[in-house]
């Protein structure tokens, strides 16, 4: 997941621009980047995050191969949405945030994990609950698996999202505006 974001930010404030910090994903200039800030750069937040970036940015060519103009999240098809419908159930209660919310909890809690975890989540550790789910489950693992593990049996990288320049700080420190309230999706 991590080849497709260009940048990822780590920044000590607990606050920016008055607002509560933890992490966020966004694109600017065309380029998925990452922020977290202090207490939020771990991997289960990762996860979440990257699977914003993987709808947003990954999925962007199989959004407009299905009609979708560009700029469209993948959680926003009917494709996605379609998957969700036929589930009983939801992720967690964040995931009724929004669409993109919840195809990063399906990523985080479910998709990745069954992905990656021998005999996926049908080893019994995450009981039968994945079942109410199976849907999205097997939606986001169908459209990313190979772009998470494009030659799995090599074990490499075959691409990477450019980096962007650094910035070097100087006495006056920039980080990206947060994205604030702003939502771009309908609610579920």
């Amino acid at each position: 997941m991590r080849q497709n974001i260009a940048n990822i930010l780590v920044v000590p404030a607990t606050n920016l621009n008055g607002r509560g910090l933890t992490a966020y994903s966004s694109i600017i200039a065309g380029v998925p980047y990452q922020v977290y800030s202090a207490g939020y750069f771990k991997l289960s937040v990762m996860i979440h995050e990257s699977s914003h970036s993987m709808d947003a940015y990954a999925l962007r060519d199989v959004t407009q191969s299905l009609g979708y103009p560009a700029g469209t999240d993948y959680s926003s098809t009917k494709n996605f949405q379609g998957a969700w419908q036929k589930d009983s159930a939801i992720v967690t209660k964040y995931a009724s945030t929004n669409w993109a919310e919840n195809f990063a909890e399906v990523g985080q809690y479910l998709g990745v994990p069954n992905i990656v975890i021998p005999g996926g989540v049908e080893t019994g550790k995450y009981g039968d609950g994945w079942k109410k789910v199976a849907n999205q489950m097997g939606n986001f693992q169908a459209r990313l698996e190979s772009l998470i593990f494009p030659n799995p049996s090599s074990g490499q990288c075959t691409f990477k999202v450019p980096t962007t320049p650094a910035i070097h700080y100087g006495s006056e420190r920039r980080v990206p505006q947060h994205p604030g309230d702003v939502n771009l999706h309908k609610p579920l």
